[in-house]
């Protein structure tokens, strides 16, 4: 198993690190599609769980802004202010030992990786 770090009582992994620094790099904002462009990570689900477990982090707030024209527009997130607090004090640098591992992967995935 991989790295993780606790913040506030919540671990987390390699891609809530990316996710994160996603949104950062997004100015303190983004969504599913904007974060699966720059992380690489192609699954609605495992983002959307990583937002789930950011936002058990007190390190983002996220929305689903409502459909217009019969189109579900993406999740959206943004940092709260004690994400941006911990932005600034360095949390993505410890969170460098964080690693990839193989929990939550399907069989496919776990593949892939070998």
């Amino acid at each position: 198993m991989g790295k993780k770090v606790e913040i506030n009582g919540v671990k987390l992994d390699w891609e809530s690190r990316e996710i994160l620094e996603a949104i950062v790099e997004g100015g303190g904002e983004g969504n599913t599609s904007k974060v699966k462009d720059y992380t690489g990570l192609n699954n609605n689900t495992r983002v959307k769980y990583r937002f789930d477990k950011l936002e058990e982090a007190n390190l983002v707030e996220q929305w689903q802004p409502e459909a217009e024209g019969g189109m579900v527009p993406p999740k959206r997130v943004r940092l709260t202010d004690e994400g941006e607090d911990r932005v600034s004090g360095g949390v993505l640098d410890g969170m460098v030992g964080v690693e990839p591992d193989d929990e939550g992967l399907s069989l496919g995935e776990r593949m892939e990786r070998l």
